[in-house]
């Protein structure tokens, strides 16, 4: 903002008191208007241009599906100010997949003066990112609590969004196949000299039990895989990437009840989730039958958090 010259005004007034003392008033608003005055406006926060410089994987210094060394290894989101260079966005937040520590997210925010600057804002941005990667944007807009205005594509298994919520402006990489926050991967098989030792078992334990048949069995199955992803989803909060597989064997009496019970799991899966599935099957009641045999069935899961 120029600096005004208030020496210069003063002197000038004076002067022309001297010649015309009867209309001061009028002379101030002369002297003023002529004067090199700079009022201050609020200016709008201006996008860079153009914001999208990297690589379609690529925002706010980062990218997805590299790694962050250095974390603590619970550590499934960070989150920091950004400097002047991305300016107006402010924070920069970051997702990371367990155990790898892979970037999987990278989000952009900054508070806009109101929603319709950040539609105004979003407009821009919109065509900004189908012109840095030859994106398709498809729209999207909802409210709940808050209006959501958005436009998101993907290329090369990279999602790209923005969106304005209320005046809330974001920008957004995703990099597809980490939508449980964790590495990609399967639970390995389970050894199947472990399954037939424990077969063998429960047939010398129990010789008269006969593998179970029919509609009922698929019922009790059903139930007992239920079981087992509630006691499994308990054990995320603890081991949130934890995949593994299981075989649950149960010995039914006609009563209905479980008379045993053996879990078979891949590594990883400890003790407690073990008892917490053998505890829950055998606290259940299944169908009775008049058939004075005990029933044997065994339910094979895969448990896995983006189940």
């Amino acid at each position: 903002m120029r600096k005004i010259d208030t020496n210069g005004i003063t002197s000038f007034m004076l002067s022309a008191l001297k010649l015309c003392p009867a209309r001061p008033a009028l002379l101030v608003l002369f002297a003023l208007a002529a004067a090199p005055l700079s009022i201050p406006m609020a200016q709008a926060k201006e996008l860079p241009t153009p914001l999208f410089k990297g690589s379609i994987a690529e925002e706010f210094g980062y990218a997805v599906g590299t790694r962050i060394d250095g974390l603590d290894p619970a550590t499934m989101f960070v989150s920091q100010a950004l400097d002047r260079t991305y300016a107006p966005f402010t924070k920069v937040s970051l997702s990371v997949s367990s155990p790898s520590h892979t970037v999987t997210s990278v989000t952009g925010v900054t508070e806009m003066r109101s929603a319709k600057a950040c539609l105004a804002s979003l407009d821009v941005l919109r065509d900004q990112l189908e012109s840095a990667f030859g994106l398709t944007l498809e729209h999207e807009t909802f409210t709940t609590t808050h209006q959501y205005t958005g436009y998101y594509g993907s290329r090369d298994a990279v999602l790209r969004r923005i969106s304005c919520e209320d005046q809330m402006l974001s920008v957004r990489v995703e990099l597809g196949g980490y939508a449980s926050g964790c590495d990609p991967g399967e639970a390995p098989a389970l050894p199947a000299e472990g399954r037939a030792e424990t077969e063998a078992a429960l047939k010398k334990r129990f010789p008269e039990a006969q593998l179970w048949k029919g509609q009922d069995v698929r019922r009790a199955s059903a139930v007992i895989a239920e079981l087992a992803e509630s006691a499994y989803s308990r054990a995320l909060s603890d081991s949130p990437c934890l995949r593994a597989r299981v075989v649950i064997y149960a010995v039914i009496d006609p009563a209905g009840k479980a008379q045993a019970v053996q879990v078979l799991a891949t590594e990883g899966v400890d003790a407690a989730l073990r008892q917490r599935i053998t505890d829950s099957v055998q606290r259940t009641s299944f169908a009775t039958t008049d058939d004075p045999a005990m029933r044997l069935l065994n339910v094979q899961l895969r448990l896995d958090p983006a189940r």
